[in-house]
């Protein structure tokens, strides 16, 4: 990430895994094209375009002539103390704001495409999610209690497959739609014009889900940050908004499973080759498991 005064400029790493190829300059192109695209539905006005990196005469120029190189996302910059992880740990929330933020996301969300899956598959990724979040904890080198873990998965586990079918109806109802799919405070800015940056732009299945899951996401997090208030307020405007709201056990579910996806994604850190700041990571996750627990504990 290139930073000026008025701009920032976003470079993709030359990476693959199991989600991404990005050793290409075309899949770079490719990627920061629907980056600009899919960021522009809530972010209008701050994903400016994609710039070539370009090669004439053995020097590299952002937008020149020649050979291009590689493709960066023009963005303009925002003032970070207005990010709502920011606002969250000043204790200075503008309420107004939220409730601008609010209203622009039941908008997004009526006016977003429906995703085509069925109940049967979504009741069968949230299982996938919570087992790979069970077994990834159960990890002895992490230290966790394995009973612990396993009695919050248990919990999510019962619910889900239950005989109210709660995960399958919303998706048997229509209500899954092409979201976010990132939906944290430190993409969320309350300036002036409150908008959401950074979404999840490499995998189209991930941003398929229920609204009030990104919702009960960003209230968690928000949680996490000492406001739960925020969550509060977003989920309940939102609702009234869309005319929908979700049983309180259902977004006690989607807590509570996020959360454990949250700990065992912390936890992955401590895994790689040279973890930067390992010390950051195991409270992180500790903080993710209670809010995982208590969600659980609300569940029938």
């Amino acid at each position: 990430m290139f930073l000026t005064p008025r701009h920032v400029f976003k470079l993709k790493k030359r990476i693959v895994d199991e989600f991404v190829d990005f050793r290409s300059a075309e899949a770079r192109r490719r990627n920061a094209i629907d980056e600009v695209r899919l960021n522009r539905r809530l972010a209008p006005d701050v994903y400016l375009g994609v710039v070539p990196v370009t090669r004439a005469d053995g020097v590299l120029r952002l937008g020149g002539e020649g050979e291009a190189v590689d493709w960066l996302v023009e963005m303009r910059r925002l003032n970070q103390a207005e990010f709502l992880d920011e606002w969250a740990l000043s204790g200075a929330l503008p309420s107004d704001r939220i409730e601008i933020l609010a209203d622009r996301l039941a908008a997004f969300y009526r006016a977003a495409p429906r995703a085509p899956i069925s109940a049967g598959e979504n009741v069968a990724r949230f299982r996938h999610e919570i087992l790979s979040a069970r077994q990834g904890l159960s990890d002895p080198r992490f230290g966790l209690s394995e009973g612990r873990v396993r009695r919050i998965a248990g919990a999510q586990l019962r619910f889900l497959m239950g005989p109210a079918d709660p995960i399958g109806r919303p998706a048997a109802m229509g209500r899954i739609v092409e979201g976010h799919g990132d939906l944290r405070p430190e993409h969320v800015w309350l300036g002036s014009d409150p908008v959401v940056i950074d979404c999840l732009e490499f995998n189209a299945d991930l941003r398929r889900l229920d609204p009030f899951d990104e919702l009960s996401y960003l209230s968690l997090e928000c949680e996490r940050l000492g406001a739960p208030h925020v969550g509060r307020l977003l989920i309940a405007r939102v609702a009234a908004r869309l005319k929908h709201r979700p049983p309180p056990a259902l977004l006690a579910f989607y807590r509570s499973v996020r959360a454990l996806m949250r700990a065992r994604f912390a936890l992955r850190h401590l895994l790689e080759p040279a973890p930067r700041e390992p010390a950051k990571w195991p409270p992180l996750a500790r903080a993710y498991l209670a809010i995982a627990e208590a969600s659980a504990l609300q569940l029938p």
